[in-house]
């Protein structure tokens, strides 16, 4: 696995970006777009896969891959409405086998032998994936809305026409809240996913992913953050729950970070704790 990771070529974040009209902007190349409330658990900030080969990094803005889209903005009163389409998928980046955060024991040789190979997402105009969004304010509180058809981070076994293993789009409608009060800020998000393909069945599936946390900055110089999240999978069948699946009806996630300025600012220490499973052990 040494060798894969001597030389990596990444091509960034660039784009051109103007105004159409006073209410209307435009953004095109590759970039970034950001979704929903959480900072380190994943619900609605799905359009860009994640780098998640290096474990300690646990904040999404340092894990998203750029990837090359239209954006228009428009500015509605209160309202920002968004529609986005995109012009190439990535899958998401993963550990080799063989590196610490990826040791061989993982799977049984014998599984892994058996795999077929995977392939990388192919970009077809005709099933492109897109977002939709709307964000604003209900009640004092930010609302975000939104709809689109998405890269699923998880690859599936398919047997025709030829065995690989494959990346599938998959439909997404969400919805992000947030509300400041004091030194709190208050984060909830919820987002429901359908044709979600797995490998030891022939049924797509739907899931429904719940997070909830909080940021607290009454500390001077120090700020906390504390997010829940649970994923629903729902009809779920107890195959689904061997390799190369390995998925559980039920699954939870909490992340805290605490993270202390100083150096005038200049510097930052975090120290970041996570728990996953349906018992979070």
């Amino acid at each position: 696995a040494l060798e894969v990771y001597e030389s990596d070529i990444e091509l960034g974040s660039f784009w051109w970006q103007s105004s159409l009209t006073p209410n209307l902007d435009i953004k095109v190349g590759r970039q970034n777009m950001v979704q929903g409330s959480a900072d380190m658990l994943r619900v609605n900030d799905t359009v860009n896969s994640l780098d998640n080969r290096y474990p300690g990094l646990t904040q999404l803005q340092d894990l998203r891959l750029p990837v090359a889209l239209t954006r228009f903005d428009y500015y509605l009163e209160d309202w920002q409405l968004t529609a986005a389409m995109q012009h190439e998928v990535r899958a998401p980046k993963t550990a080799e086998m063989g590196v610490d955060a990826f040791p061989s024991s993982a799977f049984p040789s014998a599984l892994i032998s058996s795999l077929p190979s995977l392939q990388e997402p192919e970009y077809k105009s005709s099933d492109s994936p897109y977002m939709l969004a709307a964000n604003g304010q209900l009640w004092g509180v930010d609302s975000n809305f939104y709809y689109g058809r998405v890269l699923d981070q998880r690859w599936h076994k398919q047997v025709t026409p030829t065995p690989a293993r494959v990346y599938g789009l998959i439909d997404q409608a969400g919805m992000a809240l947030s509300l400041a009060q004091g030194s709190w800020l208050w984060k909830m998000e919820a987002a429901r996913f359908s044709g979600l393909a797995y490998s030891n069945t022939t049924d797509t599936k739907n899931r429904t992913d719940l997070m909830l946390g909080f940021d607290y900055n009454g500390w001077s110089n120090v700020g906390l953050t504390v997010e829940w999240a649970q994923r629903q999978i729902h009809d779920f069948e107890p195959n689904m729950a061997q390799a190369p699946d390995l998925q559980a009806a039920t699954d939870r996630q909490l992340a805290v970070n605490l993270k202390y300025q100083f150096n005038h600012d200049q510097t930052n220490a975090n120290f970041v704790a996570t728990a996953n499973g349906s018992k979070l052990d």
